[in-house]
Formats: C-alpha cells, sequence, structure tokens
C-alpha cells in the first residue's frame, strides 16, 4: 500500500492490492524494503534481467515511501543502498523509469539517456560508455 495514493488510479484498496498482487511484472523482481523498527517505510523493486537490460545492468523501480515518512530521506536512502548492493553483485549499471521530477534521481547520481513520451529513462552507472539507448530497454 506504500504506493496506493500514488499509482492506485481512483481503485478501491482491495482492488489495487489484487492488482498488485497478480503483477507479472512485479513477480519478475525482488521487493527491497527500508524499515524503521518492525514497520516498512520504503520500497523498491530490482528487475536483474529481462526487459532488454544488458547482461552487466539491473532495473529498478517503484520506489514508494509510506505518506507518513515522506520527505525524511528514505527513499534516497533506500535507493542509494540499492545501487550499492547491486554493485556488490556485480552489476555495472542502474537504470530506471522515472515518473517523478528527475531531480530527485540527479541527486544519487542518475542521468537522463532518453525519453519516450512522457517516460524518462535514467542510469547510474560506473562508465558513461556503458550507456545504452532508451529504445533498446523495455519499460519497467
Amino acid at each position: 500500500m506504500l504506493g496506493f495514493d500514488t499509482w492506485s488510479g481512483g481503485d478501491e484498496p482491495a482492488d489495487y492490492l489484487k492488482i498488485c498482487h497478480t503483477s507479472e511484472k512485479y513477480a519478475r523482481g525482488n521487493w527491497l524494503v527500508l524499515t524503521a523498527g518492525v514497520e516498512i517505510v520504503s520500497a523498491i523493486i530490482v528487475y536483474r534481467d529481462g526487459f532488454n537490460l544488458p547482461a552487466e545492468a539491473c532495473g529498478i523501480g517503484s520506489l514508494a515511501t509510506s505518506p507518513q515518512y515522506r520527505g525524511r530521506g528514505y527513499g534516497s536512502a533506500l535507493t542509494r543502498r540499492t545501487i550499492v548492493e547491486m554493485t556488490m553483485q556485480g552489476f555495472s549499471s542502474v537504470y530506471l523509469f522515472s515518473d517523478i521530477d528527475v531531480s530527485f534521481y540527479e541527486r544519487l547520481g542518475f542521468k537522463t539517456v532518453g525519453r519516450r513520451g512522457v517516460e524518462v529513462c535514467m542510469c547510474c552507472s560506473q562508465s558513461d560508455t556503458e550507456l545504452i539507448a532508451i529504445h533498446e530497454i523495455e519499460y519497467f
């Protein structure tokens, strides 16, 4: 329910949860969470393959923070930690599609690599030479 207020599209909570629980896209990734005590305050999904990502790249998406914890840096902290984890696992680039102001991700080291309509593809990479054209990556 972390992203309900942003992504529900007016659905009722039960309908929104059903969509999330049956999402093939979500089933392809692994969720990482940041907690405060026992409460999940922020979550992000990691895709390690598919979507035409290069073998040395992974994708992240659906970053969400519980409304009462927003503005405290939890989303940024989780994104930074995810980049570190993926680098430790051998990935040299992390891609995402931003549906918010790109300056949030730019502050975390991401660069815009392309746009398709309202979709903004961004990448945080150890080398600018590893950036690939947006048309090669499927939306995730």
